[in-house]
C-alpha cells in the first residue's frame, strides 16, 4: 500500500485541474472579462474579473500562470495589472487608473499546444508527443472590455454583480462617445472592437474584428447576454467586406462578442493555432 501524503495529493489535485482547465480550450471554452463596477474613480483600485467557460456561463478556472493583463488609458498610457487568484467561478486583474476617461482593460490566455488522441481525449502535448492525434493545435485566447473612469456623464452606482455575470447592472445611461474617446484597437492577433463602447438597450452597436490588424470579412461573430439562460449562444452574425457587423442590443445585461479563427502551422509541431476573442459590454438598460 501506498500513502501519499496530504500535501502532495493536494498537489497532484491542483495539477489535474490545471489540465483539465486548459484541455477545455479544445471543447470550446474561452475567457472574458468584466468589471465588478459600473465605472472607476483615479486613483482607485478598479478590479475586473476573468471568467473562463461557453457563452457567458463560467465553467472552471483559467490557469492563472498563463494569463497576462493590460490596462489602457484614453492616451495610450498604461497601468500595471496585479492578477489575483479565484477560488471559484472568477480570478480577479485589479488596475488603478491615475487619470479620467475610458480605459481598456485586456487579458490574454496562453493555453499552449493541445492534441485530441485518438480515443476522442484532450490532452497536452505536440504533433511530436502524439503522431497518431485526431488534432494537434496551439490555442491562443484574448478577452477585453471598456470601463468609465471619472465623472463621464454617468450616474455613480456600483455594482458588485454576481459570480455569473447574472446580476442586476448599474443604471447609468451613458453614451461616451459623445465625449470623442477613441476606444483603441491594441494590436493583439485577433481581436473585437465596437462602436459605441457603452450602449441602451435597443440600441445598436457596430462591431469590427481584426485579425493581423486588418478587417476579418466572413467571420462569425457569436452574441449573447448575461441574463441568456442556455450555455449556448443565441445568434450569431456574419462580418462583411470590411469586417464589421450590426448587432441589435434588444435586452438588458451585459452583453458578449465572440470570435474565433485558425492560421496555417507555423512548425511540425502542431496543425494549426487556434486564435479566440471576446469583447464585453457592460450594463446594456
Amino acid at each position: 500500500m501506498v500513502f501519499v501524503s496530504g500535501r502532495l495529493a493536494t498537489k497532484n489535485v491542483e495539477v489535474r485541474r490545471k489540465m483539465d482547465s486548459l484541455c477545455a480550450a479544445g471543447r470550446g471554452h474561452e475567457i472574458w472579462v468584466l468589471a465588478e463596477w459600473s465605472h472607476g474613480h483615479p486613483g482607485h483600485p478598479v478590479p475586473v474579473r476573468i471568467f473562463y467557460g461557453h457563452a457567458m456561463h463560467p465553467d472552471g478556472l483559467a490557469d492563472l500562470t498563463r494569463l497576462r493583463a493590460l490596462a489602457v488609458g484614453p492616451g495610450g498610457e498604461t497601468a500595471e495589472v496585479s492578477l489575483e487568484a479565484g477560488e471559484r467561478d472568477f480570478h480577479r486583474a485589479v488596475f488603478t487608473p491615475e487619470r479620467e476617461g475610458i480605459w481598456t482593460l485586456a487579458v490574454e490566455y496562453d493555453v499552449g499546444p493541445l492534441v485530441l488522441t485518438p480515443d476522442g481525449q484532450w490532452q497536452r502535448g505536440t504533433r511530436r508527443d502524439a503522431p497518431d492525434a485526431r488534432e494537434a493545435a496551439y490555442y491562443y485566447q484574448y478577452a477585453k472590455t471598456h470601463i468609465p473612469v471619472g465623472h463621464l456623464g454617468h450616474e455613480h452606482h456600483h455594482d458588485h454583480g454576481h459570480a455569473h455575470g447574472h446580476c442586476h447592472c448599474a443604471g447609468h445611461g451613458h453614451d461616451h462617445d459623445h465625449h470623442g474617446e477613441e476606444v483603441p484597437f491594441l494590436g493583439h492577433r485577433l481581436e473585437i472592437g465596437a462602436r459605441p463602447a457603452f450602449c441602451r438597450k435597443g440600441q445598436e452597436v457596430t462591431v469590427e474584428v481584426r485579425h493581423r490588424g486588418l478587417p476579418l470579412p466572413g467571420a462569425d461573430l457569436h452574441v449573447t447576454w448575461s441574463f441568456y439562460e442556455r450555455k449556448q449562444y443565441p445568434f450569431q452574425v456574419r462580418t462583411d467586406a470590411a469586417g464589421r457587423a450590426t448587432v441589435p442590443l434588444r435586452a438588458e445585461g451585459h452583453w458578449l462578442f465572440y470570435v474565433r479563427c485558425e492560421d496555417g502551422p507555423e512548425g511540425r509541431d502542431w496543425d494549426r493555432t487556434v486564435y479566440s476573442a471576446t469583447l464585453t459590454i457592460f450594463g446594456v438598460r
